[in-house]
């Protein structure tokens, strides 16, 4: 799978280490027994050049304890020197700090064109359907076309982003 994203052209490929099911690539005792030390790979290969957060919605970024983890992550953690970081990490810090803009299904979209904000890195991530997951309500008719997705790609391209193109899992 990595040598089809490798021919494709794909600059980086964001693996979800958690997702909202619970299961983390890292040993956890908050992840019910459910991560990659305990079931599958039996093993922690966790060391990130890309660390995509998706927290922003409901709470501030102390609610989360980022300014905790940040002071970790950029002082102790074994990929300090390497680390970028997107912009999720809190609703008072969405699109403040961070390596990278990332909005969703065109929240950034062309309003922002020329405006500070799309001067900066950018992506918008987006499922090939409505939803980031496999999700029983959605058929083919849900998912985007080819010729939908290559003319996406081209307009964030245009503006100076990338696609963050989420193809999530069958049952």
């Amino acid at each position: 799978m990595a040598e089809l994203f490798k021919n494709s052209g794909a600059k980086y490929i964001v693996l979800t280490s958690k997702h909202h099911e619970g299961f983390a690539l890292w040993p956890s005792p908050q992840s019910w027994n459910w991560n990659a030390m305990d079931e599958g790979p039996l093993r922690d290969r966790y060391k990130p050049d890309i660390l995509w957060e998706d927290g922003q919605w409901n709470y501030p970024s102390s609610t989360w304890k980022m300014p905790q983890f940040m002071a970790w992550l950029y002082n102790e953690s074994p990929v300090k020197e390497t680390i970028i970081i997107n912009d999720r990490w809190g609703n008072d810090i969405w699109a403040k700090h961070g390596g990278y803009l990332t909005a969703e299904y065109g929240l950034l979209g062309d309003q922002m064109m020329g405006t500070e904000v799309i001067q900066r890195p950018w992506e918008e991530c987006k499922g090939i359907g409505y939803s980031f997951r496999y999700n029983k309500n959605e058929n083919l008719e849900n998912y985007a076309t080819s010729e939908q997705l290559v003319n996406d790609l081209i307009m964030k391209v245009a503006m100076g982003g990338n696609l963050l193109l989420n193809i999530g899992p069958t049952p």
